[in-house]
């Protein structure tokens, strides 16, 4: 049961990636790609403080270069946050 537990919160982690790039950028969620995670991080204020830690994920697209400009340019759902 554990286990899978484990893996449906990965699942939603990573459909959840999914979903924001798609929100960010406007590409059609058909056109990305499984998420990758490639670390973490937590960056320092201007004090010295570590702040929260923040996963890192890279996501490849079936699109070419010209096809993503233009669906971002047609309005991404919260494209001011990419």
């Amino acid at each position: 049961a554990a286990e899978a537990a484990a893996r449906l919160a990965v699942e939603e982690l990573f459909d959840s990636v999914t979903q924001e790039t798609h929100e960010e950028t406007n590409v059609p969620r058909a056109a990305l790609l499984p998420p990758r995670c490639i670390g973490c991080m937590a960056a320092a204020d201007e004090h010295g403080c570590v702040g929260k830690p923040d996963l890192l994920f890279v996501t490849r697209t079936t699109l070419d270069a010209a096809a993503v400009r233009a669906a971002y340019e047609q309005g991404a759902a919260e494209g001011w946050e990419s």
